[in-house]
């Protein structure tokens, strides 16, 4: 029982090590996408077009942020699906919240 304990908390720390990862490069490309868009707002972009580009990409970015999250919640908690908690679950709200 121990062996399948320890192995089971390997698997644990090593996925969530490389969630956090995951994330710190997002986080690094949402910070970089963030300073281009500021830059922007001074510099004033040649078009509107080159602004709402960056924009466009910011809101992918934040998105893709949202969906990994999402996907990290689900794993680390059963109950947990589509942003909501479910009825049955150990995690689900008790019908008086």
């Amino acid at each position: 029982m121990d062996t399948i304990r320890n192995h089971y908390e390997t698997v644990v720390n090593r996925s969530t090590t490389l969630i956090e990862y995951q994330i710190d490069k997002i986080t690094e490309q949402l910070q970089t996408l963030e300073t281009a868009i500021e830059a922007a707002k001074v510099d004033k972009p040649e078009t509107d077009k080159e602004y709402l580009s960056l924009l466009k990409m910011s809101d992918t970015l934040n998105q893709r942020l949202l969906d990994i999250t999402d996907r990290l919640l689900e794993r680390l908690s059963p109950g947990f699906q589509n942003s909501k908690r479910t009825k049955g679950s150990p995690y689900a709200r008790k019908e008086s919240e």
